[in-house]
């Protein structure tokens, strides 16, 4: 069922059935209307979500509803819940294997006991369900836009076994339901590609150098994700580590000389072998960065150019915020290539000034050599060093003062 066919069964075409839920027949039910009317009237940010989750449970008689969202991390997120049981069960959790590539339409139902597929619900779920007293379990997929966005979990506590036209309403329930969680996936979030675009376009709209434009892209990285601290962490040779940039509280800011422990730099080699995301749990070294103790650590390693890592993006919130975790979770591998290049041109500027300073000190050296030695002394120097270069048959010094020339 398309959104565009909801719309046209919304303008008109349902009609109300006020005695209870059902399929079939001339009229659509009461809960199709509503749902309906819902999707196309109410914004994401208006939904009832506990009244979606109590008409689900008196559609398919249930005494246990629960809706799920997927987040960006591949996890289940408890959007909403209602009958009994009302202890909230533990949210976020994993997919189930193979939960994400179940197609639309397709359901889980039987006795808990029996021999539901693994990919539906894993075993720890089982065994919590079967701790609420669960005999009966309706488990399906919720999809929009072709993209697995959630779970609906129903759940009967007498024995009755779901019906032929339990499973029926199911299927189409599934299908409303999944595009209302689809709305609150999508609202006002733009692509991640794009996200990370403008972070880069408004990092640049202010003259700077290289490692400034970086920092100014870090501290709009830290507010967008809500994160308490990013850091930029540079792997150079020599197996050592260089704080390139960060943004964070004054009382976050590590301290430079733990990034040069053992824990610390195996912390950081472990993310570039691996080249994916990590999550810093307390223990692994990670709370040795930060002057306190961190709810949530990830670290985002940057592109591999050729066989070299460049360096490894951490952002630290001090409470938990599942919301900042996932936009992080997207965002951050869209911007990791652009910050790759502004690092490049960071060197590039590293290497400029490192030729100015070997220039100034070069002219510091002749000047005083020139006031204590001569200008006789400094040409036989340079003759000395120029007759290992092919071509060379001749060096001088011009004394710019009184217009000497003199060469060897």
């Amino acid at each position: 069922m398309t959104e565009h066919r909801l719309r046209w069964l919304s303008r008109g075409q349902a009609r109300s059935h006020s005695e209870g839920p059902g399929v079939g027949g001339s009229t659509v039910p009461f809960w199709v209307e509503w749902l309906l009317d819902l999707g196309v009237r109410a914004g994401p940010e208006q939904l009832d979500w506990t009244e979606v989750a109590r008409i689900s449970c008196q559609v398919l008689s249930a005494q246990i509803v629960r809706i799920w969202r997927m987040t960006a991390r591949s996890e289940l997120v408890l959007q909403a819940q209602a009958g009994d049981g009302q202890e909230a069960p533990s949210s976020p959790r994993p997919i189930p294997t193979g939960f994400d590539r179940l197609a639309p339409g397709m359901l889980a139902v039987g006795p808990l006991d029996g021999p539901l597929a693994e990919s539906f619900l894993t075993a720890e779920e089982r065994v919590a369900l079967r701790r609420s007293g669960v005999q009966h379990v309706l488990v399906a997929p919720l999809h929009a836009g072709g993209t697995t966005v959630g779970r609906l979990d129903v759940a009967r506590t007498r024995p009755e076994p779901f019906s032929a036209e339990d499973r029926s309403r199911a299927v189409v329930l599934a299908e409303l339901v999944g595009l209302l969680v689809g709305r609150v996936a999508r609202v006002g979030e733009p692509l991640p590609s794009d996200q990370a675009a403008e972070l880069v376009h408004q990092a640049l709209a202010f003259p700077g150098s290289a490692r400034e434009v970086l920092a100014r892209i870090v501290e709009a990285l830290r507010w967008r994700v809500r994160a308490s601290a990013v850091l930029f962490l540079r792997w150079l040779p020599g197996e050592r580590v260089e704080l390139l940039t960060t943004s964070t509280a004054p009382e976050l800011m590590p301290d430079p000389t733990v990034l040069t422990s053992s824990r610390v730099l195996m912390l950081v080699r472990n993310v570039l072998e691996q080249g994916r995301p990590q999550r810093w749990r307390a223990g692994s070294g990670s709370e040795l960065i930060f002057p306190v103790v961190m709810a949530e650590t990830l670290a985002f390693p940057l592109p591999v150019i050729g066989t070299a890592a460049r360096g490894v993006l951490v952002l630290a919130w001090r409470d938990r915020d599942e919301g900042g975790e996932e936009r992080a979770q997207v965002l951050v591998p869209k911007l990791a290539p652009r910050l790759l290049t502004l690092v490049g041109f960071v060197e590039r500027e590293e290497r400029a000034i490192a030729d100015r300073a070997s220039i100034e000190r070069r002219e510091l050296l002749l000047d005083a050599l020139l006031r204590t030695s001569g200008p006789t002394v400094i040409a036989e120097a340079l003759w000395r060093r120029a007759q290992s270069v092919s071509g060379v048959v001749a060096a001088g010094v011009l004394l710019e003062g009184d217009e000497r020339f003199v060469w060897f």
